[in-house]
């Protein structure tokens, strides 16, 4: 009924998260913070920022992440997803790394972390250190929708890694 009450948003754009619905999260997000520019709230500043990301606007994504780390700059959760998003978009990776190590040095275990980092790893194609982050991983959970995922892909990199060896031989050759 009052789109700028922060309580009753906050609980409407969690619904709107739940059930994948991010574009009408992002515009009372947007809204709310149109009106409300300095709104401190960091919860909310995080999660309009993670809904940013799921509705593919990384670009904000990475502002409103970059915002809180300005105010909280050890605060981990933030570390995470500003690495995953440079992760996902393929820039900034030496923020990535360093935010990753952090949040590995804290949280060892920490599940998208260490698929954060191995991809991280793949994009630079070190297929062994990836494997071993994949490893450690399938470890943790080994049913995880993003384990497999992160294996998948570095078999599937690992292949054409060796498929474009064996063209620029035939080049040479030719």
């Amino acid at each position: 009924q009052n789109e700028f009450d922060k309580e009753a948003l906050k609980t409407v754009a969690n619904y709107y998260d739940f059930l994948q619905n991010y574009d009408s999260a992002m515009v009372m997000l947007d809204k709310y913070f149109e009106k409300y520019p300095d709104e401190q709230d960091q919860e909310l500043r995080f999660r309009y920022a993670k809904i940013s990301a799921w509705g593919r606007d990384f670009d904000k994504a990475i502002n409103i992440t970059d915002n809180l780390l300005v105010s909280y700059p050890n605060n981990l959760d933030y570390q995470l997803f500003r690495a995953q998003v440079s992760v996902w978009t393929n820039r900034d990776a030496d923020i990535a790394e360093r935010y990753l190590e952090n949040v590995l040095q804290a949280r060892p275990n920490d599940l998208q972390a260490i698929i954060s980092k191995a991809s991280l790893i793949l994009i630079k194609q070190d297929f062994e250190n990836a494997q071993t982050l994949a490893d450690q991983a399938k470890g943790i959970d080994p049913n995880n929708d993003d384990v497999i995922k992160l294996q998948s892909n570095i078999d599937w990199q690992k292949m054409r890694a060796e498929e474009e060896k064996l063209y620029a031989i035939l080049e040479l050759g030719r």
